[in-house]
Formats: structure tokens, C-alpha cells, sequence
């Protein structure tokens, strides 16, 4: 699939979230397009400066939101951290065999 198709997919999918009213509807939209053509054995190939280009963007969007109040309240977080690695090995053994 040719990037040009896969960014409309992932407009298309941005759209339908925002329309649902969800958060981050072009974030989770882009991104459940992304995964339904790749389980649809259609995944999308994009040039290598986008991509480059958004990973950059999005690290320094999500690098952005940690304010002084964001650290100063990570600690109340500190049970959910430390139950991530259990998340990963369930995530990891459930994915794995579905998408080898």
C-alpha cells in the first residue's frame, strides 16, 4: 500500500474517532487504521523522512507535557508503573502467536 493511501487511511480513522468524541481521535484513530491494515496483510509503506519526521514530532509533543506538576505527581502512579512489566509479558505472549 502506497503511503498516499495509508495517510488517507488514517485520516479516515481519525475522523470516525473524533466524530465518537474521544480523546486524541486523531492519535488512536491514525493509529487503529495503522493496525487494521496490518492485520489485513496491507501494511502501509512510508518514506523514510516522514516517518523520521512525525517520530521526531511526536517525542517532542509527548516530551512537551512534562511539567513541574506532571513529575511532582508520578509517585501516586508508582503501583501502576510496577505492574507494566506483567503488562508487557501478557502483551507479548497474547501478540506474539497472532502476529508472527
Amino acid at each position: 500500500m502506497n503511503w498516499i493511501a495509508a495517510l488517507a487511511a488514517a485520516s479516515l480513522g481519525g475522523a470516525a474517532i473524533a466524530l465518537a468524541g474521544a480523546p486524541l481521535p486523531w492519535l488512536l484513530g491514525a493509529s487503529a487504521a495503522a493496525v487494521a491494515l496490518s492485520v489485513a496483510n496491507r501494511p502501509a509503506a512510508t518514506p523514510k523522512l516522514l516517518t523520521e519526521t512525525a517520530r521526531a514530532t511526536l517525542g517532542f509533543v509527548v516530551g512537551g507535557a512534562f511539567t513541574p506538576a506532571v513529575v511532582a505527581a508520578l509517585p501516586a502512579y508508582a503501583p501502576s508503573v510496577a505492574l507494566l512489566p506483567l503488562y508487557l509479558v501478557v502483551a507479548v505472549g497474547v501478540g506474539y502467536p497472532l502476529f508472527r
